[in-house]
């Protein structure tokens, strides 16, 4: 967020982790986008159009930032590896079968 005076130029970020709510509300002429956050709360106002625009953008980069934190949850998850009983099973089987007891009691102990 910026603000531009005659000499000079006030910007002020926000986090995303302290913001509470985005609205946007028109008149006739000028469009006021509030930022509501933890702390304070923030006014801009801007042309109707601008208003539309700014208001669409941030809900847009909102959506992307929120997709890539579902993602990367999901890829986190998905990389878990669940093996069934029976899945185990059949490997302490197939172990047994090969005729390495020493590497299946090994790999009991070990595991379980």
């Amino acid at each position: 967020m910026a603000q531009k005076k005659r000499v000079g130029e006030i910007i002020q970020t926000v986090s995303l982790k302290n913001l509470n709510d985005i609205t946007m509300t028109t008149g006739a002429i000028t469009g006021i986008i509030t930022i509501d956050i933890v702390k304070e709360t923030f006014n801009v106002e801007v042309n109707k159009s601008a208003a539309r625009n700014i208001n669409d953008k941030i809900h847009e980069l909102l959506l992307e930032v929120q997709e890539s934190k579902t993602n990367t949850v999901v890829q986190q998850t998905g990389s878990v590896q669940n093996y069934s009983s029976a899945d185990e099973i059949l490997k302490f089987k197939e172990l047994l079968d090969m005729g390495t007891s020493y590497i299946f009691y090994e790999y009991i102990v070990i595991n379980v």
